[in-house]
């Protein structure tokens, strides 16, 4: 996580147009984004709780889904840096409609 903001400097120097620092940006958060995985599952498995560890688990499995956009942006980086950030783009407009989907069906009920 610390990389994070050395990334996003680099790559901010550059307008994140130059091919390198927009894949750097893109492995940092593929690193983090593995990291997230590794604590969902640990903390999954420490709560002891079987609902809670499956929830857990199906999170980190959405977590690492969503990892492979960041990991094909590192590879697109190199031959359109801009379509790289359209892709990074997608990770959180994702979460968004996950989480309002969620509150739409909690609100159902």
């Amino acid at each position: 996580m610390s990389l994070v903001p050395f990334a996003l400097a680099f790559a901010s120097e550059t307008h994140w147009s130059e091919p390198v620092p927009v894949a750097l940006y893109g492995v940092v958060m593929l690193a983090a984004s593995g990291g997230f995985v590794c604590l969902r599952l640990a903390a999954g498995r420490r709560a002891g709780d079987a609902l809670i560890f499956a929830d857990q688990r199906a999170q980190a499995i959405t977590t690492l889904v969503l990892a492979c956009a960041f990991l094909a942006g590192s590879v697109v980086a190199f031959y359109a840096p801009r379509g790289a950030l359209l892709l990074y783009a997608l990770v959180p407009l994702v979460r968004v409609g996950q989480m309002l989907a969620l509150g739409h069906a909690q609100a159902r009920q």
